[in-house]
């Protein structure tokens, strides 16, 4: 077997997906989240090869690459459909390639492809990263945010993306602040009680470097006492059985407790919802009785908060 750098074009990978013998049906969310970072220069040169056999018959067969090819021709497609490229076999990348005779790729396939994935999480433990777990969390929910996806229904961050969030793009202060502010939430994140009815570490964590970005005391306040049910300043203007935040954990603990009755959990996104909701009656001073969700929670159920 021999490995080389190769330019993959979308010619390239048509002509491979017409002989190909991998073996699986492909993941439409894996090509789409391949192609979309493709198209956005977030496609990053590794050495895991696209394999193919036939060097001793003359006839190329694609043995392991076939989501990357595909890939490859949804990123050209939509580059050309958006006029940033004449047309889509403008489009390729150099990517690296084993080929093989027939024997000796029939040898090597049974065991392609069976060891554990390597997480994001496992890449930000290498780097020796605080907190890799929920750092990677928080990153993710800041993806789906940035791009309006919240619910992650419709929209799956790729590892790059994500990666992006986290690491420094360049060496200006700015980088070093918003990088820092990420880490700083997976911190909190860490610290934060996992005692019902509070949110799961990585909403908390997301949650107190959204609501930051708007008032870094009134995040305080609202995070304490989502988690410790204390801490409530009084206030003028609200009832105390009509206070936003006391609605908030009341609901949070019903939903809890009548899940687990139930065998289910709740949503994440339900308690992100929740939360923004009480969170913006509050900023607004506005008293209310109940939380109620939307009939159908999407993407656009969510806004930016006050």
């Amino acid at each position: 077997m021999r490995s080389q750098w190769e330019d993959i074009t979308v010619k390239t990978a048509r002509e491979a997906l017409t002989t190909e013998r991998c073996g699986r049906s492909p993941s439409s969310s894996v090509v789409e989240r391949y192609a979309r970072d493709m198209e956005n220069g977030r496609w990053r040169k590794t050495p895991e090869p696209l394999v193919y056999d036939g060097e001793d018959t003359g006839t190329p067969v694609l043995r392991d690459g076939k989501q990357r090819m595909l890939a490859i021709i949804l990123a050209g497609e939509r580059l050309a459909e958006r006029g940033e490229i004449a047309g889509p076999e403008e489009f390729g990348l150099t990517m690296w390639v084993t080929r093989g005779t027939t024997a000796e790729i029939d040898e090597a396939f049974p065991v392609l492809n069976i060891g554990k994935n390597r997480t994001g999480t496992d890449y930000l433990t290498i780097e020796g990263r605080r907190n890799p777990t929920l750092l990677f969390t928080v990153g993710r929910r800041i993806v789906l945010w940035n791009n309006g996806k919240v619910t992650g229904n419709t929209y799956k961050p790729t590892r790059s993306e994500t990666l992006e969030v986290l690491e420094m793009q360049d060496d200006s202060e700015a980088e070093l602040e918003r990088v820092t502010l990420v880490e700083q939430a997976a911190d909190f994140a860490a610290a934060w009680s996992l005692k019902p009815p509070v949110p799961a570490a990585g909403i908390a964590g997301f949650l107190w470097w959204l609501l930051g970005q708007k008032s870094e005391a009134a995040r305080d306040v609202f995070l304490e006492y989502l988690r410790t049910g204390a801490g409530l300043p009084d206030e003028a203007g609200f009832a105390r059985d009509r206070h936003p935040l006391i609605v908030l954990r009341q609901r949070l603990h019903a939903d809890f407790y009548e899940s687990r009755k139930r065998g289910t959990t709740v949503r994440q996104e339900t308690v992100l919802y929740l939360c923004l909701r009480a969170w913006d009656a509050w900023r607004r001073h506005e008293e209310m009785t109940k939380l109620q969700m939307p009939r159908q929670l999407s993407d656009s159920s969510f806004r930016p908060p006050r």
